[in-house]
């Protein structure tokens, strides 16, 4: 009989388990070389052993193939499922978070040719890590279809945006002042792709703990339901910001005490759609007032409302078709839009308002899951987060304020690239004007410098600037 290889005896965690086992499987492959220094970086970003890990990812080198290993006092079959792709998913994450960060904002000719390959190699990544994400769920569930991908085609297509950049600035009429918008450019770019990057990744965790063999029953169900939730919510959808809280909730251990500074909020998003409708969503353990998890989800405008499935959006159509108008799409689901959009006044208000509060807490789990476990859930979520992700989340709003105002002047930023394209000085003026009176407005500049900061040195310092304020760096 075949002796099964041991990777390692010692007692480990189902969390550290599940990380070893996709690096041995993705280490038979010797798909992608790693330096050291990426494997350190990779283990940091996981939690995790780097000597461990470099030992996975190696582990057959020497040895011939078995189709089963021993980690911990578990054999594991290290083939099944293709779960190398797991594995790849997280190597293409951290690579293009690697390459977006050696971004430069220097203008030579240098400058731009590597930063347009590094933007390539980013893409390529991108492409690979969404490809990895639902080619290994339709595998999994036997069932190839559209509603695995992160990103449907044509939603988002980074290739295009690269190429237009490019051209631009292989254009005849481009002159040197316009070489001080080639930092903007990047930096817009940048935005628009690590945010996207944000969502697979964190939809990635999800699938790493709903399909490991070392959690329990109740963990990896937990996880199956908040893979579809955040699949449904963010398809085709970006990500500025994760926070996990992982300290243990304060106060009573009856929710009827507890309230919102207990530490009951254990994850919170931040997130938008292609309509630039960005949103703040937090997953909340029962407290006074509510006593079971949910979700507070939460616009800009302050409109407490969780979204509405197609039934329920027919219904209320059917039932009050004056209020169809209160309604935007977002993938299959249905968000009340901002009352100033549609200048509610009297009943229609107070229609509004009851509608809103139908959806003002909405169940997270179908099943009823056990408070430990939920925490539990988060803080394994929050070992495969870059440190910067976990936070003691503010309750006020103060922070999802600050992200919403990043994510505005973002929005400029990528409507501003556009005039710069299309060489409009006129509504570039505009914009740029406009842009640092919002900087202002978000008291990121004094009010007597707006016309300083109007101008491309201006903006790109008010990127930054906003950047900071949210503590947006997703990784770092």
């Amino acid at each position: 009989m075949e002796e099964i290889p041991v990777f390692c005896s010692d007692t480990l965690t189902p969390y550290e388990k599940t990380i070893y086992c996709l690096a041995v499987s993705a280490g038979i492959r010797n798909t992608y070389s790693l330096y050291d220094e990426d494997i350190i970086c990779i283990a940091a970003l996981l939690n995790v052993d780097q000597s461990m890990l470099k030992k996975a990812l190696c582990f057959y080198e020497n040895k011939p193939l078995s189709s089963q290993i021993i980690i911990g006092d578990t054999a594991v079959d290290i083939w099944e499922s293709s779960c190398a792709d797991l594995f790849y998913g997280i190597l293409k994450s951290y690579m293009i978070y690697k390459r977006l960060n050696d971004i430069s904002d220097l203008t030579s000719d240098e400058a731009i040719i590597k930063n347009y390959h590094l933007f390539q190699e980013c893409i390529d990544c991108f492409n690979m890590l969404i490809s990895f994400i639902s080619v290994f769920e339709s595998m999994a569930q036997e069932h190839f279809s559209l509603q695995y991908s992160v990103f449907n085609s044509g939603c988002f297509s980074p290739q295009l945006v690269l190429d237009k950049i490019f051209q631009f600035l292989q254009n005849d009429d481009y002159d040197i002042f316009d070489r001080n918008s080639i930092p903007i450019l990047c930096r817009s770019f940048e935005y628009e792709l690590k945010t996207r990057v944000n969502t697979a990744y964190l939809i990635l965790t999800t699938q790493i703990i709903k399909h490991s063999r070392f959690f329990s029953k109740s963990i990896k169900e937990i996880a199956e339901e908040m893979y579809e939730h955040l699949l449904g919510m963010l398809q085709n959808a970006w990500l500025v910001s994760v926070q996990a809280e992982i300290r243990c909730p304060t106060g009573s251990a009856r929710p009827v005490h507890r309230g919102r500074n207990n530490g009951t909020t254990r994850l919170q998003l931040i997130y938008g759609y292609q309509n630039f409708d960005t949103y703040w969503i937090r997953l909340d353990l029962a407290h006074k007032g509510q006593g079971f998890v949910h979700y507070n989800n939460q616009s800009p405008g302050g409109v407490k409302s969780f979204f509405f499935n197609e039934d329920e959006y027919k219904f209320l159509a059917c039932a009050y078709p004056d209020t169809k108008r209160f309604f935007i799409k977002h993938n299959n689901q249905y968000a009340l839009m901002e009352p100033y959009q549609l200048q509610l006044h009297g009943e229609e208000r107070l229609q509004f308002d009851k509608i809103a509060k139908i959806k003002e807490h909405a169940p997270a789990f179908q099943k009823n899951y056990s408070e430990t476990d939920i925490v539990q859930f988060v803080n394994i979520i929050a070992n495969m987060l870059p440190s910067s992700c976990l936070a003691a989340i503010d309750a006020e709003g103060e922070y999802a304020r600050k992200c919403f105002q990043y994510s505005h002047i973002m929005t400029c930023i990528l409507v501003l690239s556009i005039c710069i394209f299309e060489s409009n000085s006129k509504e570039l003026e505009k914009l740029i004007h406009h842009i640092a009176v919002k900087a202002f407005q978000y008291q990121l500049i004094s009010e007597d410098s707006v016309d300083e900061y109007s101008s491309y040195e201006g903006v790109y310092f008010i990127i930054q600037e906003a950047k900071t304020a949210a503590k947006a760096e997703f990784f770092s």
